[in-house]
């Protein structure tokens, strides 16, 4: 039942967008470093080739990184607080790791740039993802990429559920409203649609994307034959 209880996930455009937001802001930061201590520095430092060199493999550090801190999970975007924490945590990660490998390899290289671009890097990099939020933010209210959720279950249980994902409200979730065979929410700021036996009814006309089951009482093969029976959903 994975495609009823789903996992909140980024679709694979968005985490596509966050890649080129991070890689772009990640490699602008080390160019204004660069430019900075070259330019500003006590002393020459080596040529821009000498650096070039070795950035193909940062960047392949830097999502090696940020995937393993969840950066790439709403779950872990949810709070912007949050994320811009996770995004220094990483940012520091990446300055620990480069300092190792070249103390391993024993590179001489200008421990003033590396120390630019870790403080430079932090600000693009939240830079970066705020403006891809806001983007999102301002094409969600224009009702693009919004997913209306429907929650089969209308009791306590269902409550909550909806009261935890409007935390991903700014990401485009909606509720759309509830279904249930025996509880009529009183007082609830959600649509209540109805009994289960108008779910296709509903999937059509609310163009519902993603249904949540948070009653155990509710027979999850049955809505999942009802499902089945609506084109274009999916299973």
């Amino acid at each position: 039942m994975k495609n009823i209880l789903r996992i909140i996930d980024q679709t694979g455009f968005s985490v596509f967008v966050l890649l080129a937001s991070d890689i772009f802001w990640y490699f602008a930061s080390f160019l204004l470093a660069y430019y900075l201590r070259d330019t500003y520095g006590p002393f020459k430092i080596h040529a821009i080739g000498f650096y070039l060199q070795v950035v193909p493999y940062v960047l392949l550090l830097l999502i090696a990184v940020f995937y393993s801190y969840g950066l790439y999970e709403q779950k872990r975007r949810i709070n912007k607080i949050s994320e811009i924490y996770l995004v220094t945590k990483s940012a520091t990660a990446m300055l620990i790791f480069i300092m190792a490998a070249s103390f391993l390899e024993k590179v001489n290289y200008s421990r003033g740039l590396v120390l630019l671009f870790w403080g430079i890097s932090i600000v693009f990099l939240n830079f970066g993802r705020y403006l891809i939020r806001d983007i999102q933010k301002a094409l969600f209210r224009r009702g693009y990429g919004v997913k209306n959720i429907l929650i089969i279950g209308a009791g306590k249980p269902g409550k909550r559920l909806a009261e935890k994902l409007e935390e991903y409200r700014e990401f485009g979730f909606h509720i759309a409203g509830f279904l249930d065979d025996r509880t009529k929410p009183k007082k609830s700021q959600y649509k209540f649609l109805g009994q289960t036996k108008y779910l296709l009814e509903v999937i059509k006309k609310r163009d519902i994307h993603e249904i949540y089951i948070s009653d155990p009482s509710i027979s999850h093969e049955k809505i999942l034959e009802m499902i089945q029976l609506c084109e274009n959903f999916p299973v």
